[in-house]
This record gives C-alpha cells, sequence and structure tokens, in this order.
C-alpha cells in the first residue's frame, strides 16, 4: 500500500542492542530528514518510558508510530498501541535478538527499515497479542527455565548474546514446577514442567525457532511444553529446537490455541515477555487477542 507522508512519531530506546541503538541515533535522523515526512523524535528514558511516549503521541493524533530497538521496545510501545489497529506500528530493528522481525517479514537493515516505513509503500500484518496478567506479549511468554534464563541473561553483560549464558546457567540445574494445563476449557496436562511457551511469533532467544509454524495473524498462540525429564536429556532437546525438529519429539508437547488456563498452586515461578522479566504464581490466565496490533512490513516474507 502507499500512503501520504502524514507525520510520524519515532521512539528509539538508546539502551537497545547494549547501547548499540544509541550509535543508530545520528544516522536514522538524517534518513528522516532527508524522507521529506514531517516527524517527532523523542528517546525512551527508562524501562516503560516507551509506553509513555507511544501513549503520548497518540493522543497528539499521530497514526504512525515507529519503534527502533529490540524485542522489549516493540513489547513497550505494543503495550500502548494494542487495541488500536488502527494506529500504525513501524519497527527498526536495534536489539540482540530480534526475534519479532523473523515473523514480520521487516528489513534485518535498519536503515532499510526505516526507509521503507518513510516510504509509504508497505504492506499491514494485523498481528494478534497476547496477554497475561495484565501484561502483553507481541512474540512470545516463557514461564519456568526460559523465565531463569532472562533472569541471568539480564546480569551478563560482556556476551553477544546473553540469553546463551542464561542457558547455560540453568539448563542442568532447573527444577521443575507442578502445574495443572488448560486451554479452550480442556484439560491438557498435570504434571510437572520444566518450561511452558505460549508464542506468537516464531522464534525467541536470538535465533531459536520454537514455534517454526506460528504465524502472526492466525488468530491463535502456539504452546510447547517441556513436562519434567532426565537432567541430561535436557541438551538434547536444546539441539532439537536448535534444528527445528522438536515438535514431533516425545519430550515436547504442542497445540494451538487462544485461551490457556495454568494452575501454578502456590508457586511463584519466573517468567518473561518478550524477554522481560515478570514472576507467575496461583491461576494464570494466558489470552490471544486477535488482530491488536498493524505492524508495517515490506511483504518479502518472513526470515
Amino acid at each position: 500500500m502507499a500512503v501520504e507522508n502524514a507525520p510520524v512519531g519515532i521512539i528509539l530506546n538508546p539502551a537497545a542492542g547494549r547501547g548499540r541503538a544509541a550509535l543508530f541515533g545520528d544516522t536514522l535522523e538524517k534518513i528522516a530528514l532527508s524522507s521529506g515526512v514531517p516527524f517527532l523524535w523523542r528517546e525512551s528514558e527508562a524501562p516503560g518510558h516507551a509506553t509513555e511516549l507511544a501513549k503520548e503521541m497518540m493522543r497528539q493524533g499521530y497514526t504512525t508510530i515507529i519503534g527502533c530497538g529490540g524485542d522489549g521496545t516493540i513489547n513497550e510501545i505494543g503495550s500502548a498501541l494494542a487495541g488500536h489497529p488502527e494506529i500504525k506500528f513501524g519497527i527498526v530493528p536495534l536489539g540482540m535478538g530480534n526475534d519479532f522481525i523473523r515473523s514480520a517479514g521487516i528489513p534485518r537493515d535498519p536503515k532499510a527499515a526505516l526507509r521503507l516505513i518513510l516510504s509509504g509503500n508497505y504492506r499491514l500484518i494485523h498481528s494478534d497479542c497476547g496477554k497475561v496478567d495484565g501484561h502483553y506479549f507481541f512474540n512470545n511468554l516463557g514461564i519456568g527455565f526460559d523465565g531463569a534464563v532472562v533472569v541471568t541473561a539480564q546480569k551478563v553483560k560482556r556476551l553477544k548474546n546473553p540469553y546463551y549464558a542464561g542457558v547455560a546457567r540453568h539448563l542442568l540445574t532447573y527444577r521443575t514446577f507442578a502445574a495443572h494445563i488448560r486451554s479452550d476449557g480442556k484439560a491438557r496436562m498435570s504434571e510437572p514442567v520444566f518450561m511452558f511457551v505460549a508464542s506468537i511469533g516464531k522464534a525467541y532467544g536470538g535465533g531459536f525457532y520454537i514455534t517454526p509454524d506460528a504465524k502472526l495473524d492466525d488468530g491463535l498462540m502456539d504452546i510447547v511444553v517441556v513436562p519434567g525429564t532426565n537432567h541430561f536429556a535436557r541438551p538434547w532437546l536444546l539441539y532439537l529446537v536448535s534444528r527445528k525438529k522438536h515438535l514431533t519429539h516425545r519430550g515436547f508437547r504442542f497445540f494451538r490455541s487462544r485461551d490457556v488456563e495454568l494452575d501454578l498452586y502456590d508457586k511463584v515461578i519466573d517468567a518473561h515477555v518478550d524477554g522481560i522479566r515478570i514472576t507467575v504464581s496461583g491461576k494464570v490466565h494466558v489470552e490471544l487477542i486477535p488482530g491488536a496490533l498493524s505492524v508495517i512490513t515490506s511483504g518479502e516474507g518472513t526470515q
């Protein structure tokens, strides 16, 4: 589709990509200036600030809002835009993993992504999102092992992909938790769980295709559950994920659903939404919101 050069809002998270995003600020601003498209440039200053900036832009009447950052930045801005499909969401990937764009057909090159948005010559994906305990997720929710990995990864400063450090720390040591899982009103399982993932997109952790057949706009979450298993079998299960060969293996449970309930009893479990740490406990409701975001894409397929 082609659109007029209406004013756009641009939000840069300079902390994204371990500060890498800040180095692109001047380059992206020059591209925006040379495009001739009127724009408002803002930079987030702390976790959660991008959400407030996006809400402010919406109140000011901006109908295209661009997020420059990683999956966490997408989550923050998307949390403001969810349920407002009339607002077009442009994404300039500047994070560590950039996993959402692997499902959305967005250029990996930040300069190309911004030029695409400002050109007005793009397509829109009406992407679904998920919600758990008041938190939105646009790529995936992880409960259990994944949550512990994120806790560790946030403490690692030197590795290119700190997710690997978290995996190494917890793969053999993470303890399972009791859970009763229902979806769409039907019982699915009641046994110890190592990992629960609900995905809108295909990948997480910087390229692990945990749900390789997921589609952003199919109206369903792709659910993967790893029950309690022998600790020394876990590296093999991880290897299968890395080769996209895990969904037919007996060590994984896979189903699709619009609505999932987990009873975690009295345990407080580490979790994450798009790489942002949260905790969950008790009875947890995970729901899908169809067509919640209008995401700008090149329409050239996924990566």
